[in-house]
């Protein structure tokens, strides 16, 4: 029985200089994350990555531009996001993100290692609601989380619609992110209705109705 093999090709000269530059860059952004807070967090801004596109991407997986492509900018965005998660740091970062909006993001965890290292969060889901959504349209977010469809939709629907944000989660309420969000998206949707439901009102809707058998 014969096996098929794959040729390993060496890397080029040019592949070297890069893998080489991109070791001392993490070493060095690990170091100023720890030791120079301030300057590790202004080093990750110029990491930084652009503004994501909005167009179908199929097959997309989470995190892929990290853990599976291993981009050479998402690898070093990499390294300054596992040392603030293995060190426990609290790391602050902005990001842009669609239309001319930007999000507050903490480096270490699952949203700062899409948006953030990788540049990328949903995207099938954003291009579907870039083509769907239309000012003076109501948005219902149930289950908002951090609120970035939140923010999207305020932005899409603008002042003349509404956008209706639901999370009964008392665990997220209590990261505290979504109240920022919500007070961009009433920024951003001018003088259009934004709601955020309470729990106690989410509790008494799920109690009106009807059980499912």
């Amino acid at each position: 029985m014969t096996t098929a093999r794959r040729s390993i090709s060496a890397p080029s000269a040019w592949d070297r200089i890069c893998s080489g530059v991109g070791y001392h860059l993490d070493n060095l952004g690990r170091w100023l994350i720890v030791n120079a807070p301030a300057i590790g967090s202004t080093y990750a801004a110029c990491l930084a990555p652009g503004v994501p596109r909005l167009r179908p991407r199929p097959g997309w997986v989470f995190a892929e531009e990290y853990y599976d492509q291993r981009r050479w900018l998402a690898c070093r965005r990499g390294a300054l996001w596992e040392a603030a998660r293995e060190k426990d740091l609290a790391v602050p970062i902005t990001v842009r993100w669609h239309s001319g909006t930007t999000v507050d993001l903490t480096l270490g965890n699952d949203n700062s290692l899409c948006l953030y290292v990788c540049g990328s969060f949903e995207p099938n889901e954003f291009a579907f609601l870039d083509r769907v959504l239309k000012p003076g349209m109501v948005f219902v977010d149930v289950g908002a989380n951090d609120g970035y469809y939140t923010l999207f939709a305020a932005r899409r629907v603008g002042p003349s619609g509404r956008v209706v944000a639901a999370e009964p989660s008392s665990r997220e309420r209590a990261r505290g992110s979504i109240g920022p969000v919500m007070s961009t998206a009433r920024q951003e949707s001018g003088s259009g209705r934004l709601v955020s439901l309470s729990r106690r009102y989410c509790a008494n809707l799920r109690r009106s109705l009807p059980k499912m058998r």
